[in-house]
């Protein structure tokens, strides 16, 4: 059985780690989110960071009861970018700030490494 049909919420392993480790960081946050009426996180474009597990995640912690709609047809989960525009609602007492994608550190580590092969590989 596919991944997605055995657990809707994970549709790869790769993203099922990278939530389980956001839903650490922000377990560890817990205690200052209880004192804080609000928490903003700082996170870089990865596609998990903004995913439907992580929307799903974030709606339940902030007790949000408005519909989400569906992955890939309608309402906030619909696309990335109407996921990311939940995610960073100002109004929301749990929200991320994104990073500029050309910010990230690891597309400095790959430009580096592209700077790198075309300076000292040669064909």
């Amino acid at each position: 059985m596919p991944a997605n049909e055995a657990n809707p919420i994970y549709p790869s392993e790769r993203e099922r780690r990278d939530l389980e480790a956001l839903v650490r960081q922000q377990t560890c946050a817990q205690a200052a989110f209880v004192q804080q009426p609000r928490m903003r996180l700082a996170m870089d474009n990865l596609n998990t960071h903004y995913s439907e597990s992580a929307v799903l995640l974030v709606a339940e912690r902030i007790g949000f009861e408005g519909d989400l709609g569906r992955k890939g047809r309608c309402g906030i989960l619909r696309n990335a970018a109407s996921r990311q525009t939940f995610l960073s609602d100002p109004e929301h007492p749990l929200g991320f700030h994104f990073t500029p994608k050309h910010a990230s550190w690891l597309n400095q580590i790959e430009i580096w490494f592209s700077i790198l092969v075309r300076k000292l590989i040669t064909v």
